[in-house]
């Protein structure tokens, strides 16, 4: 989950390289408040290689080897014919 941290503009200059780390290496979100309104918002960028990866080969709950049979397991699952639904 995603934790949203408010910094006045002042406290973010004085703490960028902070700001930076709790953002990149933490699940934080961080937004920079300046006269009482939001301006802008840090996030994380996610690199597209990131984003293609499985998420049980990225976290590494599976091998390799698992995670291959899985994908072929669920293959020939969606090649099955559907069932009536009544």
């Amino acid at each position: 989950m995603t934790n949203i941290i408010d910094y006045t503009a002042t406290e973010a200059r004085t703490k960028l390289f902070d700001i930076l780390n709790s953002v990149y290496f933490g699940e934080n979100e961080v937004r920079i408040i300046r006269n009482k309104k939001p301006m802008v918002r840090i996030i994380k960028e996610v690199s597209n290689l990131e984003k293609n990866k499985d998420p049980f080969k990225l976290c590494g709950l599976l091998s390799i080897n698992e995670a291959k049979n899985m994908e072929k397991e669920i293959e020939k699952l969606k090649n099955l014919p559907e069932r009536n639904r009544e």
